[in-house]
């Protein structure tokens, strides 16, 4: 998707699309007891029933403006190599915007593929 502010590819934008390594450490991991820690995790499981219940609209309202939701094509590549990534590719590479494009599509009789509803699995790592 292109930014329509920069002309840029969105993916072009993001660590991944800039071809970052699979992991870049940008600190210590929190502690499972760290106030920070415990609200990402109450907000991931709030989020999962949100969408569970296909509150679409209020899910959006979740979001910060400047949101980059991005799913990457993943590729086998021999070890050592350093990109796990499809150069520019994705499933999904979304901003704010797109996103509020994606719920506004299925509040209209056109979102035929959520019908019946998709079976969800939730998995927080």
């Amino acid at each position: 998707m292109m930014n329509t502010e920069t002309g840029v590819q969105i993916s072009e934008q993001s660590p991944l699309g800039a071809h970052a390594t699979r992991a870049d450490r940008v600190g210590r991991s929190l502690l499972f007891s760290d106030e920070l820690h415990l609200e990402a995790h109450r907000w991931l499981i709030e989020e999962a029933y949100t969408l569970d219940e296909q509150r679409y609209e209020h899910w959006l309202e979740t979001l910060t403006e400047d949101i980059h939701y991005i799913m990457p094509v993943r590729q086998t590549t021999a070890l050592g190599s350093s990109f796990t990534t499809a150069r520019g590719m994705s499933h999904w590479d979304e901003n704010k915007y797109s996103l509020s494009r994606r719920v506004a599509r299925f509040l209209t009789e056109h979102a035929w593929t959520e019908d019946p509803p998709s079976r969800l699995r939730h998995l927080l790592t």
